[in-house]
């Protein structure tokens, strides 16, 4: 048995979704090959960059990603299990809402979890100015060290 957690990201009215999943495949010889993809949970997005996370339950354990697989989903907090699994393989077609079009994405992430990106080019002008000029580089190293661009934005701006 093998899992992978992957990520899907997509519109829904006029929010911005994240949906993680957990793809589950058996395999074992004679036998056919069965999977299922369970849906762990959703950030949610709004045009203004407010976010909400829609997720099914944690469990005690000693393992980051220790969920209740068949609990209901619910709005809860933010977390490392959520966040761990944000940063997991992207599906390729992605759909985004025009603000972010607007703000200079262009449905890649650069390496740069979604669940941190997303959000600063919604809110932070700067993020939206160093994803328009290219400065990728320069966007995920600020977007890393949150204190940093504060510290350094008018020094930056005249280079």
């Amino acid at each position: 048995q093998q899992k992978q957690y992957f990520t899907i990201l997509t519109t829904s009215g006029g929010y911005q979704v994240l949906r993680m999943c957990l793809l589950i495949v058996g395999m074992e010889k004679g036998y056919q090959v069965v999977s299922s993809v369970i849906e762990i949970g959703q950030y949610w997005w709004s045009e203004s960059g407010r976010q909400t996370i829609v997720a099914i339950q944690r469990i005690m354990g000693h393992y980051v990603d220790s969920f209740a697989y068949y609990s209901p989903m619910a709005i809860r907090n933010e977390n490392e299990a959520y966040r761990f699994i944000a940063h997991c393989p992207l599906y390729p077609k992605v759909k985004a809402i025009d603000t972010l079009h607007r703000n200079g994405f262009a449905g890649e992430c650069h390496d740069i979890a979604p669940s941190v990106l997303i959000p600063a080019l919604l809110t932070d002008s700067r993020a939206e100015t160093l994803m328009k000029a290219g400065r990728i580089e320069h966007l995920r190293y600020f977007l890393s060290r949150a204190r940093k661009i504060d510290e350094y934005w008018q020094a930056y701006k005249i280079t």
